[in-house]
Formats: C-alpha cells, sequence, structure tokens
C-alpha cells in the first residue's frame, strides 16, 4: 500500500471501528514466502488511547510527538493531526486527532546483530521518517510534533502519559 493508499484509508474512516493501514511489509531480499522483517501500520483510532502510566525498563521514551517508545521489538509513535481525518469515532463521539504509528519486528524473522536499546533506536529511527511522510500527507505535518531528526532516546523513568487533547485547538 502506497501512503497515498494509507492517508486515503484514514481519511475515510466514517465507521466506528479504527481505520487502520499497513503501509510496508520489509521482507528478505529474494524472499516474500517467509514472514517479513518487520511491518509499518498506521492507525486512526475510533476511541481516546488509554496511554501507559510508565514503561516497562527495557523500553525508550523519545520526546516527540505525543508519545514515542521503543524497544527492542517494537516501535511506536501517537502523534497530533486534526486536519485529514476522517471518522465519527466510537459510542457516537468524534474521532480523536491522533494518528499512531508503529513498526513491528517479527521476533523469529529479526536480526540479532544489533540488540538491546541500539536496536530499538534504529526501529525509531525507520518509524519516524515513515510518521513524518504520512503526517505530510494528511497535512498535519507542522503541528504533528515530529522534528525533522529523532531526538536521543531517554531513559523509561523520564516517560510522562500524554495529556489528553480537546479537540481540534485542544
Amino acid at each position: 500500500m502506497t501512503f497515498e493508499d494509507a492517508a486515503g484509508r484514514l481519511r475515510g474512516n466514517a465507521g466506528i471501528s479504527e481505520s487502520r493501514s499497513v503501509v510496508c511489509r520489509v521482507h528478505e531480499a529474494g524472499s516474500t514466502k517467509d514472514g517479513p522483517l518487520f511491518t509499518v501500520e498506521f492507525v486512526h483510532p475510533d476511541r481516546w488511547a488509554d496511554w501507559p502510566d510508565r514503561l516497562s525498563a527495557d523500553q525508550r521514551y523519545y520526546r516527540m510527538g505525543l508519545i514515542g517508545t521503543a524497544d527492542r521489538k517494537t516501535a511506536f509513535l501517537g502523534f497530533r493531526c486534526d486536519r485529514g481525518l476522517g471518522g465519527a469515532g466510537g459510542l457516537g463521539g468524534p474521532a480523536p486527532p491522533v494518528v499512531g504509528a508503529s513498526l513491528d519486528l517479527w521476533p523469529d524473522r529479526a536480526h540479532t546483530e544489533i540488540d538491546g536499546p541500539e536496536r530499538g533506536h534504529l526501529l525509531m529511527t525507520v518509524l519516524h521518517s515513515a510518521a513524518r511522510t504520512m503526517a505530510g500527507k494528511l497535512g498535519c505535518l507542522e503541528r504533528s510534533g515530529l522534528p525533522a531528526a529523532v531526538p536521543a532516546p531517554a531513559p523509561p523513568s523520564a516517560y510522562r502519559k500524554p495529556p489528553a487533547l480537546r479537540g481540534p485547538r485542544g
């Protein structure tokens, strides 16, 4: 799926269920039979996320967007996008002006040459690039809180639960 197609799907979320778009499945060179090495997915949730109160010891916190976390298997970015999203939201309320972006390594296919926090930072670097591209396609890059470069990760103790947004200008 192209970024344009995925952005169209996020814009067209008219039901009460989430709008999800897998933008990328990366396979080993010359192989599409085995599972992918990793996937990149975007979601426009139908309701507000229940952000975690704290991170686990193996996660790192990135001060960008609403929330940025990574560990050795996944990276997640939540960013504000109050333009270009559709949907009525769940339970009759408006869908939040938020896009979630995730990168998931397939554990049985993951490379082991790089491990620990360094691997998480590499995952976040790839996800950050994809998230900035999607925010640009949706017309919300300026207010997304996604900087041009990935900041250095902070330990999990630096994490603070993101505040609730109060609508388009919240």
